[in-house]
C-alpha cells in the first residue's frame, strides 16, 4: 500500500522521517488489513492530531474496522453539518461550537489493532504510549473543514452547539472483551456487564471515559485478544442543534395562600392550585416560541409534536430559579422575589424589550395570582445565576406576620418583644428534616417590631431577618429547636397565623 502514501498528504512526510522503515512497514501492515489511512498512521505510531485530521482515504474501500469510517467520511459529514446550519438559518453565524461523540466501542478496537499492527513481539507498537485520541482527532477534523466553508468555530460561550453523533449497532458487543479481562459477567440482556446480578440495560452506560481510563490502566493490550474484523456496516452519523438557553430575569409578585412555588405533587395529587412556576412560563411560552413548540427538539420526544402536550411538557423543561421561595400559604409583596427562567433551545437568539414587554403584559393579564413588577423582565447571562444564588442566602429579608399567643400579654411582654440585631439558633426544622442536612445554622435577625395589637392574644408583627431563616419555626419555637422564638419570650405557646413576605433586599 506504499503507492498510496501521497494521499495523506502530511502523513507521507511523517512515515518518510524518523525511523521510517519501521514505520513505513506498520503503516502498509494496516492498509492491508483494511484500515483506513488515519487509522494506520496512528498504528504506525503517529498521535499529531493536524495531520490525522488530514488524512484522506480513496473511495470505494469497506468499512475501516478500527474507527467505523468515523474518520474515513469527514467531507461526508461536513456537508452534513453545513446542511443543518444552512437550514436553520445558522452558516453565517460566528459563534458555533461542536459536540461530536463517537461509539465508545472504537476506544477498544483502537487499542487491539495499534497493539496488533505495531508488533506484539515487543508487547508495544511503535510509537504507542498512550491510546489514540479518535474523537479528538475527529473534532479537529471536522472543525478544520466545517472553517474552510467559512464558518467560525467558537469554544468558549457559544451561542449555537452543533451535536455530532455516531452512532453503531455492535457498540455493546464490541466491549464484551474489556469486560471480561475487568472480571464482569455478561448480564441477561447482553447489554450490560455487572460483577454481580445482571441489571438493567441503560444505554449511556459505560461512559466513554470509563472505557478510555480502564483500557489506560491495562498493563496489556493483547489481552483484550485478536482485533476485530470490519463491521457490516459504518457508523452512523446523526446530527441536531441546540442553541444557548435563554435567560429572562425579573421579579414576581404573588398574592394566592394556595399556591406553591414548583408544581408540588405528593402520591400523584397535586397540592394546591397551580404553581409561580407555572404562572410565569405559561403565558410566556406563547412569546418565546411564536410559531408553536410542535418541533422543539429540547422538548420530551413524545410531547413534541402535540401542540398541546408540548406546553405542559415546555413548562416542566424550563428552569426556575429564584432568591429564596416561600411557602404555599405565603404571599410575596413589595418589590417582588428576583427570579430567572431559563429557556433550552429558543427559536430566537436574541430577545428585545418590545418581546420582554409582550411576555409581562401576558402574565399580568391572566387571574391576578401571580404577576411581574412593571419593567423589571430583561435578558441575562450565566453570571446572574450566580448572584442570584449568592442573594437568597445572604441578603436581608422583611416578613409580616399575624402571630397567635396562649396567654394574655402584658406591656411589659410586648416591650420585650421589641428587639433588634440578635441571632436565633435554628437546628433543621422538623418539617423539612427529610430533605435537609441535620445541623444548627445561627441566623441573625436584624430588627423585631410589633406592627399591631389587635388584641392581648393577637398580634401583627414585622420582622427582617438574614435569608434562610425559618420564620414559622422562630414563632412557635420547633419544639425547642429554635432559640430564643416568640413562644420562649412570651413563655407560653404560640404560633404563626398568615405570613408575608414584605421585601426581598436584593440588588439585582
Amino acid at each position: 500500500m506504499a503507492s498510496d502514501l501521497p494521499l495523506a498528504e502530511a502523513g507521507g512526510d511523517w512515515l518518510r522521517s524518523g525511523d521510517a522503515s519501521a514505520r513505513l512497514t506498520a503503516y502498509s501492515k494496516a492498509r492491508e488489513a483494511g484500515l483506513c489511512v488515519a487509522c494506520s498512521l496512528m498504528c504506525a505510531g503517529c498521535r499529531a492530531v493536524d495531520l490525522l485530521a488530514q488524512a484522506v482515504t480513496p473511495a470505494g474501500e469497506s468499512t475501516c474496522a478500527m474507527c467505523l469510517d468515523t474518520l474515513k467520511n469527514v467531507g461526508e459529514a461536513v456537508d452534513t453539518i453545513c446542511e443543518v446550519l444552512d437550514r436553520a438559518g445558522y452558516l453565517d453565524m460566528k459563534q458555533v461550537t461542536l459536540d461530536v461523540t463517537i461509539p465508545r466501542c472504537i476506544a477498544v478496537r483502537a487499542a487491539m489493532w495499534v497493539h496488533h499492527i505495531g508488533g506484539a513481539e515487543q508487547g508495544e507498537p511503535v510509537g504507542f504510549r498512550t491510546l489514540p485520541d479518535a474523537r479528538g482527532i475527529l473534532t479537529s477534523a471536522l472543525a478544520a473543514a466545517v472553517r474552510e466553508r467559512g464558518v467560525t468555530i467558537e469554544l468558549q460561550n457559544p451561542d449555537v452547539t452543533l451535536v455530532v453523533d455516531y452512532m453503531h449497532s455492535e457498540a455493546d458487543a464490541d466491549l464484551a472483551p474489556l469486560w471480561r479481562r475487568l472480571g464482569y459477567k455478561e448480564a441477561k440482556n447482553y447489554s450490560k456487564w455487572s460483577k454481580g446480578k445482571a441489571v438493567a440495560v441503560d444505554p449511556c452506560w459505560p461512559p466513554t471515559r470509563m472505557v478510555e481510563e480502564h483500557l489506560a490502566a491495562m498493563k496489556d493490550v493483547a489481552d483484550l485478544g485478536t482485533p476485530f474484523p470490519p463491521p457490516a456496516a459504518p457508523a452512523a452519523l446523526q446530527t441536531a442543534h441546540r442553541r444557548i438557553p435563554l435567560l429572562i430575569a425579573g421579579r414576581y409578585l404573588k398574592y394566592d395562600r394556595e399556591m406553591p412555588q414548583s408544581p408540588w405533587l405528593i402520591n400523584g395529587k397535586r397540592m394546591g392550585r397551580s404553581s409561580v412556576h407555572e404562572e410565569l412560563a405559561k403565558p410566556m411560552l406563547p412569546v418565546i416560541f411564536p410559531n408553536g413548540m410542535g418541533r422543539n427538539s429540547a422538548l420530551p420526544k413524545k410531547a413534541r409534536y402535540d401542540e398541546a402536550d408540548a406546553l405542559v411538557a415546555a413548562i416542566g423543561n424550563i428552569k426556575l430559579h429564584s432568591a429564596g421561595r416561600e411557602d404555599i400559604d405565603v404571599r410575596m409583596f413589595g418589590d417582588g422575589r428576583p427570579f430567572m427562567l431559563e429557556v433550552p433551545n429558543p427559536p430566537l437568539l436574541g430577545i428585545d424589550q418590545a418581546l420582554l414587554e409582550k411576555m409581562e403584559d401576558a402574565v399580568n393579564a391572566v387571574d391576578g395570582s401571580v404577576a411581574i413588577v412593571a419593567g423589571s423582565l430583561k435578558t441575562v447571562t450565566r453570571e446572574y445565576f450566580m448572584t442570584l444564588a449568592e442573594g437568597s442566602e445572604k441578603k436581608q429579608k422583611e416578613y409580616r406576620m399575624v402571630v397567635w399567643v396562649a396567654r394574655a400579654l402584658t406591656d411589659d411582654d410586648l416591650a420585650r418583644l421589641e428587639r433588634s440585631e440578635f441571632t436565633v439558633e435554628q437546628k433543621t426544622p422538623m418539617r423539612v428534616l427529610h430533605r435537609r442536612t441535620l445541623s444548627t445554622r445561627p441566623k441573625t435577625v436584624h430588627k423585631l417590631t410589633v406592627h399591631r395589637v389587635i388584641n392581648k392574644h393577637w398580634l401583627v408583627m414585622d420582622i427582617t431577618t438574614q435569608a434562610g431563616m425559618y420564620i414559622k419555626e422562630f414563632v412557635n419555637g420547633d419544639r425547642g429547636r429554635t432559640v430564643p422564638s416568640i413562644a420562649s419570650l412570651c413563655d407560653c405557646p404560640a404560633d404563626i397565623i398568615q405570613l408575608d413576605v414584605i421585601n426581598v433586599f436584593c440588588d439585582l
